[in-house]
């Protein structure tokens, strides 16, 4: 066998063992009872606070009411404004943070919630 046929089974066995091996790569672990062994965390989440204050915010895009005028001198039907409330949210160490988002009827003041972290921040009761 000349070194040439050497190096090329050489990269084909590599290859294929990247590519048998690639699949197990973030696999759930085997033994799911030692996960679910595992001590769960309890109490408030560290981001958590009481609601200080919850707020309707009226339609920034068009606060005079404009649009609304307009669309109905032209017989059209107005766009309604978007449900949308401030929640302030006071933190444990006394700081305070807002937010702006769609109303929920369950976001009120004096509940427990906190701040869920993802594409857009929203606060959720918890």
């Amino acid at each position: 066998m000349t070194p040439t046929h050497r190096t090329a089974r050489h990269c084909i066995g590599y290859i294929l063992g990247v590519a048998l091996l690639a699949p197990t790569v973030g696999c759930a672990p085997s033994h799911p009872q030692l996960a679910a062994s595992q001590p769960q965390p309890s109490g408030p989440p560290a981001n958590a606070g009481t609601i200080a204050a919850v707020r309707p915010v009226s339609s920034a895009s068009d606060p005079t009411g404009s649009l609304h005028q307009i669309m109905s001198i032209l017989g059209q039907p107005a766009p309604q404004p978007a449900d949308a409330s401030e929640i302030v949210l006071r933190m444990p160490d006394n700081s305070v943070k807002t937010n702006v988002q769609a109303r929920q009827a369950t976001l009120a003041a004096g509940s427990r919630a906190a701040i869920t972290a993802g594409p857009v921040a929203t606060i959720q009761p918890y």
